[in-house]
């Protein structure tokens, strides 16, 4: 939540505005929003906030909100990266064992937060679209870097069931990060890469 239920209209639009051009601030793979475009979606943001009776917005909804203006503005490369980073289920990470490469990591946990009643066909659908739609966050490094699947090994578990064992929780988590492996390389297709994120199991 970014500003309190009994703050006032004059009070939370520039609150909104700081929030906007903050989460479609210029990277290495995009320009961001112009000035003008930040007050416009900060202004839809206020309106919804006002009819909702000047309520707190959670910040999940506040990222999808923000998302659905800026893609009806024609920016959908902005409305999916700002959709994905700021629901926190992909996010960025320093790893000794890759050095001055970009490491993104998806943490399943926060992408099935009901794992249990995830079903393979699910994971594995939400998955190849996600890593599709994540794939330009390694145009700057041209392919170099990595990509980290933190609690790969409870869905493998989950896949695996109880009779399947250390055995079938191991054939399952090289399945997905197969999976992943090769998304990363049909991706990469038409890309100025010169190699292909490394996949790596965070648990």
């Amino acid at each position: 939540m970014i500003f309190d239920a009994s703050s006032s209209a004059a009070s939370r639009e520039p609150c909104l505005t700081d929030y906007v051009s903050g989460l479609f601030a210029p990277t290495d793979t995009h320009d961001g929003l112009n000035e003008m475009t930040v007050r416009e979606v900060a202004s839809a943001l206020e309106a919804y906030a006002t009819a909702e009776g000047g309520n707190m917005i959670e910040t999940t909804n506040l990222v999808a909100l923000a998302s659905s203006a800026v893609r009806a503005l024609g920016r959908d490369d902005l409305a999916v990266e700002a959709a994905i980073l700021g629901s926190g289920i992909v996010y960025s990470q320093s790893l000794a064992c890759v050095e001055d490469a970009p490491v993104w990591v998806i943490d399943t946990g926060r992408l099935f937060p009901d794992m249990p009643s995830c079903t393979e066909l699910g994971f594995f659908s939400v998955l190849y679209h996600l890593v599709g739609s994540m794939v330009h966050l390694w145009d700057s490094s041209s392919g170099r870097g990595a990509l980290g699947i933190k609690k790969l090994r409870l869905i493998a578990k989950l896949f695996a069931g109880k009779k399947g064992g250390a055995k079938g929780v191991d054939l399952w988590t090289g399945k997905i990060r197969d999976t992943v492996h090769e998304r990363l390389v049909q991706a990469s297709s038409g890309r100025d890469w010169t190699s292909v994120p490394r996949v790596l199991m965070l648990d």
